[in-house]
């Protein structure tokens, strides 16, 4: 299955890029593209350890949850069971959902955040970087791992693309920045 992944740093647009790209195959392509996100066999997990935990916490993410998602996800995933872990968990979800929907032409992933998920995407399409202006997180939960890992990485050589998420970029600039890595996507698919 090919894979058009974003990355960037909370709050920069991750989740609407994936969700453009996912409109635009639909709408232009007539190619319908499931999702995956590192993240969601952690977010399962915590939710179903902690009955406490509510799924609109999930999905906003207060600091206490992000940190609890940072320590879980780095501290008690990665460095535990080696840093190939939510790749594992990945290429099975990818695998399953391709032999149950073959139908679909790809997926969108919204949250590489360390080169070797960045990798795994790239191997199986493209991934691209959001740079934005707009606020991020601050403090403990900015110097996290998940947060800093691909400050190193040079943005043109390392990624497919950049796209530019600014305060002032409306939905349809992103939409056409978008479109021509989607079309790059579905091409590829097709020479393969």
């Amino acid at each position: 299955m090919t894979v058009l992944a974003f990355s960037a740093k909370a709050g920069h647009g991750k989740d609407t890029c994936a969700r453009i790209a996912r409109e635009i195959a639909q709408q232009e392509f007539l190619t319908t593209f499931g999702h995956f996100a590192f993240a969601w066999p952690l977010k399962m997990r915590c939710f179903a350890m902690d009955d406490t935990l509510t799924w609109e916490q999930v999905s906003q993410k207060p600091p206490h949850v992000r940190k609890l998602f940072q320590e879980e996800g780095t501290e008690r995933g990665r460095l535990l069971y080696g840093t190939d872990f939510w790749l594992r968990h990945a290429d099975a979800y990818l695998r399953m959902v391709g032999e149950a929907q073959p139908e679909l032409g790809g997926f969108t992933n919204s949250d590489s955040r360390f080169p070797n998920e960045v990798d795994f995407c790239r191997e199986r399409g493209l991934n691209l970087y959001i740079v934005s202006d707009r606020p991020t997180l601050t403090g403990d939960a900015a110097k996290h791992p998940s947060e800093t890992s691909l400050d190193h990485l040079d943005k043109g050589a390392d990624f497919d693309g950049i796209i530019v998420n600014n305060l002032t970029t409306t939905l349809e600039e992103l939409r056409a920045q978008i479109l021509p890595h989607v079309q790059t996507l579905l091409l590829r698919r097709t020479w393969r």
